[in-house]
């Protein structure tokens, strides 16, 4: 089994179940979010390390690349690999 652990941000149904069903296949473990604000509670849980965030560019709550200077900003995440997603054209 993988211990590897990927935070999924992302607020479009169809595009969490592809993702998931992608990661569940190579064995990873992961967790989702639908926003940057439930991305932020489950990074600051103590519980869980993430190896790596998939993030989505365009959330409900905020931009995805503001979110992502917050991350790259905070000593505890900066080193976190993140990679940016969109749907748009």
């Amino acid at each position: 089994m993988n211990d590897t652990h990927i935070l999924v941000v992302e607020d479009e149904h169809i595009c969490i179940a592809f993702i998931e069903r992608t990661l569940a296949a190579k064995g990873l473990a992961f967790t989702t979010a639908n926003s940057c604000a439930e991305a932020l509670r489950h990074l600051e849980n103590q519980h869980i390390e993430f190896d790596a965030i998939l993030l989505d560019r365009g959330l409900p709550d905020q931009d995805g690349l503001v979110f992502l200077r917050q991350l790259k900003a905070t000593p505890a995440w900066q080193g976190i690999p993140v990679i940016v997603e969109t749907a748009s054209a």
